[in-house]
């Protein structure tokens, strides 16, 4: 995944808005009947080969929204646990790096 060095709206607006049609058609519709649909897109789109792939990963978006309710953050805690952390570059674990060679990852992330 390539990572902006700059998020801002572009990115979060998005995603908050993609949460809330997940939680409006599950309001609507029910749990099961939005994973259906959502996997048959998945499939549709190309995002999934399998049908059991598919409905696996409608399953872990609905687990997602519902941590959303729930105000569960774990991104945001993973991220405040490597700001902790001194990562050495990819390189240097014998990875391709991922960035481009003039960011940083603090400073991709930030």
């Amino acid at each position: 995944m390539t990572v902006p060095s700059r998020l801002g709206q572009s990115a979060i607006s998005p995603a908050g808005l993609e949460a809330y049609h997940g939680l409006r058609s599950i309001a609507v519709h029910g749990e099961l009947a939005h994973a259906t649909a959502y996997a048959a897109v998945l499939m549709r789109d190309g995002k999934a080969r399998r049908i059991d792939e598919a409905l696996l990963l409608a399953a872990a978006e609905l687990q997602r929204l519902q941590h959303t309710v729930e105000e569960y953050a774990p991104h945001r805690e993973a991220r405040r646990l490597l700001d902790r952390v001194e990562l050495p570059p990819p390189q240097s674990l014998g990875l391709p790096p991922t960035l481009p060679p003039a960011l940083s990852t603090r400073e991709a992330l930030a």
